[in-house]
């Protein structure tokens, strides 16, 4: 029994989830403040090198692993602190802006955010209607259905981790999740299954196995 039955064309669940995730973002249905302190959608990208912009990047024996987001207020670099997710400003999530870097050279940086929000632009209702087969309507109501408040769980079982790409897919709709705060609360997250070493390991067909198979 279901609210709503989509029947996917196949592998096209992709297609799907990022047609969600574009209105999601268009319809301002997303958590804000999760995305700025739980993802890693303010930290800066090069724009030559597509690597998150790093103190190393910066200063001769900067941190390699010192990151940076832009503070919404003045768009001014601000490093994001390593110890704490708290943010120290308001995170800047759809920005860009040059930097320079230690050999004096000029980049061009964004956020991941931007990033995110500029690859779902392929992905509108018509364009995911003849992807995945599912109507512009039907993707409309599904993204209303993922608005926050509302608590949302992505069940999949023995689906994608059993397909080729399937991370792909699971990363797809983990973008929806993260966008409307669906992650490290109650009734929220989602649930994969890979069949995993330890998993076929304690199966009674393989321990019962000879040693020299086994091996």
């Amino acid at each position: 029994f279901a609210d709503m039955w989509l029947p996917v064309n196949w592998s096209a669940d992709p297609a799907l989830w990022l047609g969600v995730c574009k209105i999601l973002i268009e319809k301002g249905w997303i958590d804000t403040e999760f995305i700025k302190e739980q993802t890693d959608s303010p930290v800066l990208v090069r724009s030559d090198d597509h690597r998150f912009l790093r103190a190393a990047d910066l200063t001769e024996g900067g941190d390699p692993e010192q990151f940076y987001a832009l503070n919404s207020a003045n768009n001014e670099l601000v490093q994001m602190p390593k110890g704490s997710l708290t943010p120290p400003c308001d995170y800047a999530l759809d920005a860009e802006r040059e930097v320079k870097l230690k050999d004096g050279k000029t980049v061009r940086v964004t956020t991941v955010f931007s990033l995110l929000r500029k690859r779902l632009a392929d992905y509108t209702p018509e364009k995911v209607h003849e992807i995945s087969g599912i109507h512009p309507k039907d993707l409309q109501k599904l993204a209303e259905l993922c608005k926050p408040p509302r608590k949302v769980f992505v069940f999949v079982n023995w689906n994608a981790g059993k397909l080729y790409h399937g991370d792909l897919l699971e990363r797809s709709y983990c973008y929806m999740l993260a966008l409307t705060g669906n992650i490290g609360k109650a009734g929220t997250g989602t649930r994969g299954w890979s069949a995993g070493a330890e998993y076929i390991g304690g199966a009674a067909v393989v321990g019962g196995m000879p040693r020299q198979v086994l091996e």
